[in-house]
Order: C-alpha cells, then structure tokens, then sequence
C-alpha cells in the first residue's frame, strides 16, 4: 500500500510526460515550465502537511504531473536558448545536474527521515522548487 506514494509520482509523470509536452509547444515551454514549478512546489507542500495516506497519494500524483510540465520543456527550452556550439555542454550540464539529484536525493531524503521526520523531504523540496518557481518567473517574465 504504502508503494503508492512513490509510484503516484511515477505514474503520474510518465502518464503524462507526452501530452504536457505537447500541449507546452503551443501554450509556450516557459510558461508551462513555470507552472509546473508552481504545480511541484505546491503539491510537495502539501504532501507535508496532508492528514491523510489518500491525500498524500493524490498529492504525489499532482507532484508528478507538475514534474511531468519540468521535464517535457527543459530540454526544449535549453536548445532553444543556447546556440549550438554551446548546446551539448549546456544539455550535458542539465543531464549531469538530473543524475546528482538521483543520486543525492535518497541519500539526503533518508536522513532528512532519520533525523526530522518523514515530512521534511517534502518541505525541502518545496522550499528549493519554490526558489526554482520564483527566478523562472522572473527569467521568463510570466503573469
């Protein structure tokens, strides 16, 4: 039972990879790409403070689809705005940066539990999203 909180995420965001993707080239990556941000960061806040398992589920599901809005337009947005000498060390960077968090991540996670309880992986998460939310608003000027 308790796999449905790591697999809400998983499934939501493979589920839904394709279509946000498309739907981002013609609403706009950046604004799509901010707003699932937004939708990442809210929905990891409340997996913190939810009362309950099927609130949680159905938060880590929205997480999943916000980092499903993330992951369908950063690549696109990067090969767009850099040029193409720079491009594969930029793409490379952003690949590297993805696998440091994969690796760090359960590191930290586990004793961010260990030591604050199971509600800080999700605060810390909401916290660096929100700053990620707050300067891609900025860079891609969205109202």
């Amino acid at each position: 039972m308790f796999n449905w909180i790591a697999n809400g995420f998983l499934v939501s965001l493979a589920a839904s990879i394709l279509p946000v993707g498309r739907i981002a080239d013609w609403i706009g990556r950046g604004r799509f790409f901010v707003y699932g941000l937004a939708l990442f960061s809210l929905a990891s806040f409340l997996s913190a403070i939810t009362p309950s398992f099927p609130l949680l589920v159905l938060f880590r599901i929205q997480q999943g689809i916000g980092g499903a809005c993330i992951s369908a337009t950063s690549i696109a947005i990067l090969s767009t705005v850099f040029p193409p000498n720079v491009r594969g060390r930029v793409i490379g960077f952003n690949t590297a940066s993805i696998y440091a968090g994969l690796t760090l991540g359960p590191i930290l996670g586990g004793l961010f539990v260990d030591y604050l309880g199971w509600k800080w992986p999700f605060l810390f998460t909401a916290l660096i999203s929100t700053i990620g939310f707050i300067f891609s608003r900025t860079i891609f000027r969205c109202r």
